[in-house]
């Protein structure tokens, strides 16, 4: 069995890092109003006639529903959670969750324990990629360059139209690759707009990882001047090859 230290877990929301209050005291699971609009508003919230009262018995705002994947290191699950305005946490894990998940809490020792017959389901399901995929160490280096475009001046287009569901896409990816380190905010005058290109996959429309994040820069590459080198013929290549069919 896997431990977790309690009361505060990190957990990942749809691949989005958060610090997630385990609260026996609620009845239902929760995220925070900012949370939503911040990582999630690409995902339909629905609309709830529940009524969410607090410990002191005040009444909250109460803005609708959401689904979202939820992992604690081995688990994973699809879990409901309500949009509350105004919390203290990030996101509160309740009861329901707690007995559906049949993830067992140790208070004595602090800690979530992780049945072994979930983990062996899932490690199960990693074999055949980790038959592909090996774990190892990333290798980087930085490398400068430069874009010669002779004397024209700095390429500015302007963003692209997107409705609220892919502008919110464009936004996960964007903050996902500000928390990875793969890219970083600069000042610059040059500007390319995004592109979202849908993948050849079974994600439904809404979901970020159904789409391609990538920049037009068609603009800069028709003002940017390539190296040319002596190229061999190819078709000498090939008589000169020995044995070749």
């Amino acid at each position: 069995m896997t431990p977790v230290d309690l009361p505060y877990v990190p957990i990942l929301l749809n691949e989005t890092f958060i610090t997630a209050f385990w609260d026996t005291g609620a009845e239902k699971s929760f995220i925070s109003e900012e949370v939503y609009r911040k990582y999630f508003s690409y995902r339909p919230r629905q609309k709830t006639k529940d009524r969410v009262v607090i410990a002191q018995g005040a009444p909250c705002c109460h803005l609708g529903r959401v689904e979202l994947q939820i992992r604690i290191r081995e688990f994973q699950k699809n879990w409901e959670f309500h949009i509350l305005n105004n919390m203290q946490y990030q996101c509160i894990l309740g009861i329901d969750f707690m007995k559906d998940s049949k993830l067992t809490l140790d208070f004595d020792q602090k800690s979530l324990i992780i049945p072994d017959n979930q983990i062996k389901q899932l490690q199960k399901m990693k074999k055949p990629v980790e038959a592909i995929f090996r774990s190892a160490g990333v290798n980087s280096c930085v490398l400068y360059s430069e874009i010669d475009t002779g004397d024209k001046g700095p390429v500015v287009s302007r963003p692209y139209r997107y409705d609220r569901v892919k502008q919110g896409i464009i936004d996960y990816h964007i903050e996902k690759m500000l928390r990875e380190g793969t890219i970083r905010p600069i000042q610059s005058p040059y500007a390319s707009p995004v592109v979202l290109t849908r993948k050849n996959n079974d994600l439904p429309p809404d979901s970020p990882e159904a789409y391609r994040f990538a920049i037009d820069y068609r603009k800069l590459n028709a003002i940017t001047k390539y190296p040319r080198y002596p190229l061999p013929v190819i078709d000498d290549l090939i008589t000169n090859i020995p044995h070749w069919t």
